[in-house]
C-alpha cells in the first residue's frame, strides 16, 4: 500500500495483510497485490524489521522470534484502522491476511496458530526432520549469531512468551502460501482455527516440504482447502526474475523447465481474489476497470 496514495472509491473497502518469507519483502508479493487492489481491495504489506530485504542489516532476532512478526501485522493493521486517511475506506468486518513461506507462519499464528518452541526443536531432532530446521540462505549462520544476543532482556522477554496467542480477532479469512516451521504450531490450536482458510503449495517444495508443513496444517484446520501446484517449487511464488536477477539470484529464480512462472502467478492470484470474494462476501464490489467505465 502507498501511503500517501488517494483511494479511487468512496466506499468501504476490504483490507488484506500480508506477510512475506525469510529475509525477503511485500514487493515480492506484488503479483498478489496487483490482482487483489485491481479488483476493489486495500492491501496492506508489511516488511518485517529484522528479517527484511530492504534493510541493509540482518538481526539474529527478527529470524528467530518468528512470533514477533504476528505482532507487526497487529500493529500495522491498529495503525491503519486509525489512520485519518485510511480507516474511513476500510471495512473492518472483512479483513483477510496472505503469508507466503515464513510469512505463512505468520498468517497461521494471526489466526489463532500457538508456537511451542519444545516441538520444534524435538521435530528437528527427529528423522522426519525437514529444511525448515536448518540455517537458511538469507541466515545460514544464524544460530551462532543469535547465541551472541540471547541474554539480551528484550530477547528473554520475548522467548518467555513465545506460547501465547497472538491471534487477531478481525482477520476472517486467510490463504496460505508453502508455510515454513509449521511443526512450531501446536495440534490443538491448529484445530481450533474456525475461519476458512485455504493453502497452497508447490509439489517441488523441497525448502518447506509439504508433508512436514502445508498437508500438515491443512489437514489439521478444519474445513480448510489444499492445493498443490504441480511442479511448482518453494520459491516459485516470489515475483519473477529479470535476467540480472536470474543471473546473480539463481536459487531463488529456477524453476522447473516445463513451469512458466507467470503462468503460475496468473492463476493462483485468480484463485486468491476468488477465495476472498467468496469468503468475504464480496457480492457487490467496485473494481478498478468499472470505476474507468465510469
Amino acid at each position: 500500500m502507498a501511503w500517501a496514495a488517494k483511494p479511487l472509491f468512496n466506499e468501504k473497502m476490504p483490507l488484506i495483510l500480508m506477510s512475506h518469507g525469510t529475509g525477503g519483502s511485500a514487493l515480492q508479493m506484488l503479483w498478489i497485490a496487483q490482482r487483489l487492489v485491481v479488483n476493489g481491495y486495500l492491501v496492506l504489506g508489511v516488511n518485517h524489521h529484522g528479517n527484511t530485504a530492504i534493510e541493509p542489516k540482518k538481526y539474529a532476532a527478527g529470524y528467530t522470534l518468528w512470533w514477533e512478526r504476528t505482532r507487526d501485522l497487529s500493529f500495522a493493521l491498529n495503525s491503519i484502522l486509525k489512520d485519518e486517511n485510511w480507516s474511513q475506506h476500510i471495512d473492518p468486518s472483512k479483513i483477510g491476511v496472505v503469508g507466503f513461506s515464513l510469512g505463512g507462519y505468520t498468517a497461521l499464528s494471526a489466526i489463532g496458530g500457538i508456537t511451542n518452541r519444545s516441538l520444534f526443536k524435538d521435530f528437528c531432532s527427529s528423522q522426519k526432520r525437514d529444511f525448515t530446521c536448518e540455517g537458511q540462505a538469507e541466515f545460514p549462520n544464524i544460530n551462532e549469531a543469535f547465541k551472541k544476543v540471547e541474554n539480551n532482556p528484550y530477547i528473554k522477554v520475548s522467548l518467555s512468551e513465545h506460547g501465547s496467542s497472538y491471534k487477531i480477532d478481525q482477520i476472517s479469512a486467510a490463504y496460505i502460501l508453502s508455510p515454513a516451521v509449521s511443526q512450531a504450531l501446536t495440534q490443538e490450536s491448529l484445530m481450533e482455527i474456525s475461519i476458512p482458510v485455504s493453502v497452497a503449495v508447490g509439489s517441488l517444495d523441497s525448502v518447506a516440504p509439504s508433508l512436514t508443513n502445508a498437508h500438515r496444517v491443512a489437514s489439521l484446520i478444519p474445513g480448510s482447502e489444499y492445493k498443490e501446484i504441480e511442479k511448482a517449487s518453494h520459491y516459485t511464488f516470489l515475483s519473477t526474475c529479470t535476467p540480472l536477477g536470474k543471473k546473480y539470484l539463481e536459487g531463488l529464480c529456477e524453476d522447473h523447465k516445463t513451469l512458466e512462472r507467470t503462468q503460475v502467478h496468473e492463476s493462483l492470484s485468480l484463485d486468491i481474489l476468488k477465495f476472498f470474494d467468496q469468503k468475504l462476501n464480496q457480492k457487490e464490489k467496485q473494481t478498478m476497470a468499472s470505476y474507468k467505465e465510469h
